[in-house]
């Protein structure tokens, strides 16, 4: 029962500590600092990252076109134009000139009264004057000959019906495919199986089907264009002449379309690429200067003044303990600290979708928060120890500072002298090189780059070339004890001094 009491007590302690204002407003300051993160966001993308896919079909009496225009994150795009010009085998004499835009599902439907022949079709894809490169390398200026085929039945026109993209949702960026091909008479398809493998390319050869049973399944197309997630674990010398082969079945196993022209290399990277990413890691060199003074002023709030002020003593009433008073306090800084810098990634991550279309990604949201977590919570660990072994809000404050300038303003300058003075800067240069990276353990304001160099997997050597971190001890076990150092020695200084002045 004490226990219970004990714990519900904690409990209100901490959601009071995150309710005070000062609390509240330094969180939002703390997100807001994503904001100088997003200034330096690249432009959007470019205009000419757009792709189009686009099929035929006969009925009767006429043939009909339809067009799907979409950008590198699978969007629709509204109002491209397309044009066409038809004409007979044998005659050069337009039969037909049809054209339109697509509307704001990026879809374009035309039609012209001719029977089922064999036709010629002059085609004019994108803006007047920008055929060229509007759509990059696919063109948008040229001809290709279509072929008479039973009433309904959908054929690819003069694009692939399989476009890579980069598929983006709020905190994951991966690759995708993007699949145009509806059913028959430009329905629906009714729930096509699409499949696909990966293929060896050899200049001249025929693509010839492959067995739906010898092939991955990709998914269920159930609508005219979809957009697949797809793995493929290729590094960039095994992509080299690799196509990815997409077959489309119908519900019983009928081979409708096939497309080979996508290639594994031209696959969206999953690696850090985007906007989003560029801009955190560069602006994360400019938040672990600020997150640590956030950290200050919330321990301070929380814990510093009120010990100083004399009015934490007033909370200490049954079943409350100097301890557990301590311990709630820490945890309510922790908390904040978390929720801050959680808020602070979101938000960076959200303007980047919304500006420029591409995220930062979780991987590399993760990795950022931990390595900014870890000094933030270290130094306010440090202001816990200082105000628990003193009063003076001079020593607590001057103290604080000291350290901040130590790991920030003064630390190249410690090195140098500790360089110098041990003769790191002469003679090989792996022994400063090795001095300089190993020196990282020793500032948890580094904690991000000791992080960032682990996961690179490979560090600039003295002589110029590429080795393994693990060459300077930079391993997973070593990381994880650097970082768990850094938040739990302070707390333990802390909680020593709380238990010795009981």
């Amino acid at each position: 029962m004490m226990i219970a009491s004990v714990l519900r007590r904690s409990l209100y302690e901490i959601s009071q500590d995150l309710r005070q204002r000062s609390v509240v407003a330094l969180v939002l300051v703390l997100m807001m600092l994503g904001l100088g993160v997003v200034v330096q966001l690249p432009a959007p993308l470019s205009s000419e990252q757009n792709f189009y896919s686009s099929i035929y079909y006969f009925e009767s009496s006429s043939v009909h076109f339809e067009f799907y225009a979409f950008d590198q994150l699978g969007h629709p795009i509204n109002g491209v134009p397309f044009s066409e010009t038809i004409t007979s085998q044998t005659n050069s004499t337009p039969l037909a000139k049809i054209g339109g835009e697509t509307n704001a599902s990026g879809l374009l439907v035309l039609s012209a009264t001719l029977p089922p022949a064999q036709y010629n079709v002059q085609l004019r894809a994108g803006p007047q004057g920008t055929q060229d490169n509007f759509f990059g390398s696919k063109g948008g200026d040229f001809g290709v000959t279509i072929y008479p085929s039973p009433p309904g039945v959908v054929n690819p026109l003069a694009s692939p019906i399989v476009d890579p993209i980069v598929r983006g949702s709020f905190y994951s960026q991966s690759p995708g495919l993007n699949v145009f091909f509806p059913g028959p008479n430009g329905t629906a398809p009714p729930d096509y199986g699409v499949y696909f493998t990966t293929i060896q390319v050899a200049s001249g050869a025929p693509i010839a089907p492959i067995p739906e049973s010898s092939m991955r399944f990709l998914g269920v197309l159930d609508s005219p264009h979809e957009v697949f997630p797809i793995s493929i674990s290729l590094n960039s010398n095994e992509s080299s002449g690799v196509n990815i082969q997409l077959e489309i079945f119908s519900m019983y196993g009928k081979l409708l379309s096939l497309d080979a022209n996508t290639s594994v290399a031209s696959l969206p990277s999953t690696t850090r690429s985007s906007a989003g990413v560029a801009a955190l890691s560069y602006g994360s060199a400019q938040l672990i200067l600020f997150v640590p003074l956030i950290a200050l002023l919330l321990a301070f709030a929380v814990y510093a003044r009120p010990r100083i002020t004399g009015t934490l003593e007033s909370v200490l009433v049954l079943p409350v303990t100097p301890m557990g008073l301590a311990v709630s306090r820490y945890l309510a800084v922790m908390m904040a600290l978390a929720i801050g810098l959680v808020l602070n990634i979101a938000l960076i991550d959200f303007l980047s979708w919304h500006l420029t279309g591409q995220m930062v990604g979780l991987p590399f949201a993760v990795e950022v928060w931990v390595g900014l977590f870890v000094p933030a919570e270290a130094f306010a660990g440090m202001v816990f120890l200082l105000s628990q072994a003193s009063r003076s809000p001079v020593s607590v404050l001057g103290g604080w500072m000291a350290l901040y300038g130590l790991f920030s303003t003064f630390w190249f300058l410690i090195l140098d002298v500790i360089g110098n003075t041990f003769g790191f800067t002469t003679g090989e240069g792996f022994g400063m090189v090795r001095f300089l990276y190993e020196a990282t353990f020793a500032n948890p304001m580094w904690f991000l780059d000791l992080m960032s160099d682990y996961l690179s997997g490979s560090l600039s050597g003295a002589g110029g070339g590429s080795v393994s971190p693990a060459t300077y001890g930079i391993s997973l076990v070593t990381v994880v004890l650097d970082g768990t150092g850094w938040v739990i020695l302070p707390l333990l200084g802390f909680l020593l001094l709380v238990r010795r002045r009981r």
